[in-house]
């Protein structure tokens, strides 16, 4: 006898559960209520390569990315050091390789530029304040302006705030 009157209790809280949340879901706004027309990619015919692009909204809007970097610990913008002096005549190239993309044959250099805080996205033969990109490794671009050459290698900012490694070898 008890058994069956705990499971009719508890078949009526469910029951009363179902309806609160029903009400509760019933009350809240559709989605296209709140939200505007759901973004749209245009599709063309298959075969045919020349897709419209989506609209992607104006660089600036990323600003808070540059500003406050997400995998920073901080949150604050990675210091730019200062570059010793090589004697070229060459421009003086002052730019940071904040990232690398790499997709098949298509490569691109996230450049952030301190003089105009933004970041530009480059790919190879693409210049910047004079010189221009050579090469687009994993882990560095080459640069070039007239006869001289840059490399700026991609920096992790994260690595020194890593623990060093333990020592397999050591027994203590």
């Amino acid at each position: 006898m008890g058994g069956r009157l705990l499971t009719a209790g508890l078949s009526a809280l469910c029951l009363a559960l179902a309806a609160a949340i029903y009400g509760v879901v019933g009350d809240m706004p559709s989605r296209s209520a709140t939200a505007g027309p759901a973004p749209s990619i245009a599709r063309s015919a298959p075969g045919n390569e020349s897709a419209e692009q989506p609209v992607l909204p104006p660089i600036e809007a990323f600003r808070d990315m540059v500003d406050r970097p997400l995998f920073n610990p901080t949150r604050r913008p990675i210091a730019v050091a200062a570059r010793p002096d090589r004697g070229s005549t060459a421009a003086t190239l002052n730019v940071m390789l904040s990232g690398i993309v790499i997709n098949g044959d298509r490569r691109f250099a996230h450049l952030y530029l301190p003089q105009d805080r933004r970041v530009r996205v480059l790919s190879v033969g693409d210049a910047v304040d004079g010189w221009r990109i050579q090469s687009i490794l994993p882990d560095r671009i080459r640069l070039s302006s007239g006869a001289a050459t840059e490399e700026i290698v991609l920096q992790d900012a994260h690595a020194a705030s890593r623990p060093a490694p333990a020592n397999p070898g050591s027994s203590k």
